[in-house]
């Protein structure tokens, strides 16, 4: 079984249960330059991870941590943790469609060894990411944090 957590670190992180909508995938940041002669430069930057990860009935308690996150700008950390058994088939399918990088150059990781990925984000959404009730209930919340790498 996969396993999401978000935190501050390791030892303060909260589960989290993700839909089927959630999405990961990478953004390059591109600067674009025209000289006098009319000719077109573009400069990659950079490029990061980004992920949606839309969520109903949290409960209040959370929602506030992770709109308190959202209002401080925190660092954290996003994580990944998968079972030796259940989780290994998924979380390796996953790490090899969005991250090949990750793999040992002869192969794929160990199908017996848990495996967990972490990643550096912050939560990068215009507005608090949990802000408005899940209904019929008054102290559950929905939205979708948006994380960025960094």
């Amino acid at each position: 079984m996969i396993r999401y957590y978000i935190g501050i670190s390791s030892a303060t992180s909260i589960e989290i249960l993700p839909d089927e909508s959630m999405s990961i995938g990478k953004k390059i940041l591109i600067s674009q330059q025209r000289t006098a002669a009319g000719y077109m430069y573009e400069n990659k930057i950079c490029h990061y991870d980004f992920l949606s990860i839309p969520l109903e009935y949290v409960p209040s308690s959370l929602a506030s941590i992770v709109n308190s996150w959202w209002l401080m700008q925190v660092p954290l950390q996003f994580i990944i943790a998968g079972d030796a058994v259940a989780g290994s088939n998924l979380l390796t399918y996953q790490l090899e469609r969005y991250y090949p990088a990750l793999y040992y150059p002869g192969g794929y990781w160990p199908r017996w060894q848990a495996q967990s990925e972490v990643f550096s984000c912050f939560i990068s959404s215009d507005d608090a990411p949990l802000k408005s009730m899940s209904l019929p209930y008054d102290n559950r919340f929905k939205g979708t944090i948006k994380l960025e790498g960094y």
